[in-house]
């Protein structure tokens, strides 16, 4: 499947990540996002029995999330860094480290008007630096670009969870339901809060 677009890139601060409870901050918009790249890298390891391949071992997969914005809020530029910031000023300290984040988006598939709606459970963004330049006669727009390490929630281990809206069917109501527009927000539901996955019963 293709896909052409993507915009509302949310985080959402994680406030706890056991064995028994997965809680996240309200959602907020993390910035104008350019692009959002999504790799997964793992090992795979042939195992040999009888002169033949017997089977196929999976190690385990780096998951990362690379995201570009325009440019980022003092507020947001602070709390992805595990920074304070008080009455307006930035505190830094080489104590700082950066919490684990909630990533929500959604991305077009092409030629459809259609959108895959995505949010990652347990990412923790790499410490980032900013690039500043004097003025030219081409100015360029200075993006920040903030890479993710995501993993499994301690909950139930469940890496995120999707819906492509594209290929809902009649009967899924409460999948469609995340999609509708609160009417109090004006916000799509499913930026409103981390949506735990749908179950069958």
């Amino acid at each position: 499947m293709a896909y052409l677009g993507v915009k509302d890139l949310y985080m959402a601060k994680i406030l706890t990540n056991t064995a028994t409870s997965y809680t996240t901050d309200e959602p907020v918009l993390l910035g104008k996002v350019g692009s959002i790249k999504k790799d997964y890298s793992g090992s795979m390891e042939n195992s040999y029995y009888d002169d033949k391949l017997d089977d196929v071992l999976q190690g385990l997969t780096a998951k990362t999330l690379e995201v570009v914005v325009k440019e980022l809020s003092q507020e947001n530029e602070s709390l992805l860094m595990g920074q304070k910031l008080i009455k307006g000023m930035r505190i830094e300290s080489t104590e700082d480290e950066c919490p684990d984040f909630a990533i929500g988006y959604r991305t077009k598939v092409a030629k459809t008007g259609k959108y895959e709606f995505v949010w990652k459970y347990v990412c923790k963004p790499e410490p980032f630096g900013a690039e500043h330049n004097t003025q030219a006669d081409k100015p360029a727009i200075a993006e920040r670009t903030i890479k993710f390490t995501c993993r499994d929630r301690e909950k139930d281990g469940k890496d995120g969870v999707s819906i492509n809206e594209l290929e809902l069917q009649v009967g899924d109501t409460e999948a469609k339901a995340l999609l509708a527009i609160d009417t109090e927000t004006n916000k799509i539901v499913w930026f409103t809060e981390v949506p735990e996955p749908l179950t069958a019963a």
